[in-house]
C-alpha cells in the first residue's frame, strides 16, 4: 500500500490524500522515466512531481505508527 496526494484547488483545503493497494504494481519502483519523458505538452506532471506525490507528510507518518 502507497499513501500519494496531490493539490486540488476546488477541494476544500486543496490537498487529497489517495491509497494505491496492489499486489502487482508499485508506483515509485514501476516509473518509466524514458516513457514519461516523451509525454508531449504537459502542464504539470513529471517524473519528479511523480515521485513527490508518494513522499509521505509528516502528519500522516504520525498517524500509521
Amino acid at each position: 500500500m502507497k499513501y500519494y496526494y496531490t493539490m486540488i484547488p476546488t477541494y476544500a483545503s486543496g490537498t487529497i490524500g489517495f491509497t494505491f493497494c496492489s499486489k502487482k504494481h508499485d508506483p515509485e519502483k514501476d516509473l518509466h522515466e524514458e516513457r514519461a519523458r516523451k509525454l508531449q505538452d504537459l502542464k504539470y506532471y513529471s517524473t519528479g512531481i511523480h515521485r513527490a506525490a508518494f513522499v509521505m507528510p509528516v502528519f500522516t507518518k504520525k498517524f500509521f505508527k
